[in-house]
């Protein structure tokens, strides 16, 4: 009678050893769920750092072209000083795309490594078209209205920001940076050849 006993009693014990197998699955997928999120994070990271970097490189060569034509010419404004003034605007705005903490970091919308690499990409691809978008409305619709768009894009689509900073600050410069050049430096900056838009001063 002892030995059944004890035999009953040995396979009691049982059941508590098999249910620690799922804690050991949970702490595995936890584990894995945030390596998935620290390599998200960190190509995040790295894309924003490597686009902005290609910003403030191509912003320094236009730079260094503009220079290279001549920023004067017989008293006046040389045929460099806008190219100059292109790349100095597009070197800020690549620096502040860089240093900006939120474009290092993933909200919980984006710890998917496959969403997170996708938005960067978009980011980049977004700087590249809005820069060449720039150059290409320079004439039809002006400086004014080409750097509004340009500075716009790259506030909400790149950096984020709400529709009233990105407002107020796509104004301030667009049309602060015309009066700048053209009404005290004597710098002369491209205007619309749409006679509507010329009629109205852009």
């Amino acid at each position: 009678m002892a030995a059944p006993r004890g035999h009953e009693g040995h396979r009691s014990k049982a059941p508590p050893a098999r249910a620690e197998a799922p804690a050991g699955g949970g702490a595995d997928q936890e584990a894995t769920a945030k390596a998935e999120t620290q390599r998200a994070a960190t190509a995040y990271a790295r894309a924003n750092i490597i686009g902005a970097s290609v910003g403030i490189a191509l912003g320094i060569a236009i730079s260094v072209a503009g220079i290279t034509y001549g920023l004067v010419a017989r008293g006046m404004p040389g045929p460099g000083l806008f190219p100059l003034v292109l790349g100095v605007a597009l070197t800020v705005l690549s620096v502040i795309w860089l240093v900006d903490p939120r474009q290092r970091e993933l909200t919980t919308a984006d710890e998917d490594f496959a969403v997170a690499d996708t938005r960067a990409r978009r980011l980049i691809a977004v700087t590249l078209i809005a820069s060449v978008g720039f150059v290409l409305l320079l004439n039809p619709i002006g400086y004014q209205l080409a750097m509004l768009v340009f500075v716009g894009v790259l506030l909400k689509l790149v950096s984020q920001r709400g529709w009233i900073s990105t407002v107020v600050i796509s104004v301030a410069f667009a049309f602060g940076s015309y009066m700048l050049f053209v009404l005290v430096l004597g710098v002369p900056l491209p205007t619309a050849a749409i006679p509507l838009l010329a009629s109205i001063g852009l």
